[in-house]
């Protein structure tokens, strides 16, 4: 792929070779498909996530590139290594609208825990992952498409694991924002954003204590069959603590949810050393 002739919307270097070799498909996130690809200049691994905003008129197109280029200069000025570095954003003539992310090395969240591994460190990542969601809070962001897809595990300088987001929708995707697209991926996906509101970091909140559910595949909120790393009850429910928590993260009313990252931190890491004494 070529990107030669498009113009960079958060003024990054334009003088840099904006050839990519592909080298498959992600999929489709909240507003846009994204593939993985090589940048030909560096050599660095990149997910390009495209979207086309050639069929809306000059008003409205000129209101979602002012939404997403403030999104993702303010990301571009993060430099936290929880959150996945913004490696341009650039438009096409004819409307079309691509965004590249570094993409880390690593496995995805989901296939950690699909492979099997003990609950002391899913709830380690699964911390890592709230406390990385604290670092888009802090300014103002949202990711609104978290999944277990979405967050990538690396490695920190000591070789500890680290919990990294990819695939932003800082952009919100709602029946007035014009953003072809999806508001996020089911079942993640908050219900206020599915009915096509503006969601603010609570929608995060309700993502991850999704994730979570799934994780541990309990009843809280109904997903059995899905998780199975800690010892439930013979009524196959999870720890009465991790359920509680998803409960408060989860709430249909946005004013009724669990708000506080470091009350999450905090209640995860508790479960984590009552997982390391089960384990011992």
């Amino acid at each position: 792929m070529d990107l030669a002739g498009t113009k960079s919307l958060i003024g990054l270097n334009d003088e840099r070779d904006r050839r990519f070799v592909i080298l498959g498909p992600l999929g489709l996130g909240s507003a846009g498909e994204s593939v993985l690809a090589v940048d030909v200049g560096d050599g660095a691994r990149v997910s390009l996530r495209t979207l086309d905003l050639g069929a809306l008129d000059e008003k409205h197109r000129e209101a979602v590139l002012s939404k997403e280029r403030r999104a993702y200069a303010t990301v571009a000025t993060l430099h936290d290594p929880r959150v996945a570095k913004i490696r341009d954003m650039r438009l096409a003539p004819d409307g079309v609208l691509y965004t590249l992310q570094l993409r880390p090395e690593g496995p995805t969240l989901r296939e950690v825990y699909a492979a099997g591994t003990d609950p002391a460190r899913m709830l380690v990542l699964l911390a890592g992952t709230a406390g990385a969601l604290s670092a888009l809070h802090g300014r103002d962001l949202v990711h609104r498409d978290l999944t277990p897809d979405h967050v990538v595990i690396g490695h920190d300088e000591q070789g500890r694991e680290r919990p990294i987001l990819i695939e932003l929708g800082l952009a919100p995707v709602t029946a007035s924002s014009g953003i072809p697209g999806h508001p996020g991926t089911p079942p993640y996906v908050a219900p206020e954003q599915v009915a096509g509101e503006e969601a603010d970091a609570r929608a995060d909140i309700y993502a991850l204590g999704q994730m979570i559910a799934e994780i541990w595949g309990g009843r809280v909120p109904a997903r059995a069959n899905l998780g199975r790393l800690w010892k439930r009850d013979a009524e196959n429910q999870m720890p009465r603590a991790i359920g509680d928590l998803v409960r408060g993260m989860t709430a249909a009313d946005p004013a009724r949810r669990t708000a506080d990252l470091g009350e999450i931190v905090e209640g995860l890491m508790m479960q984590q050393d009552q997982a390391g004494q089960d384990a011992s």
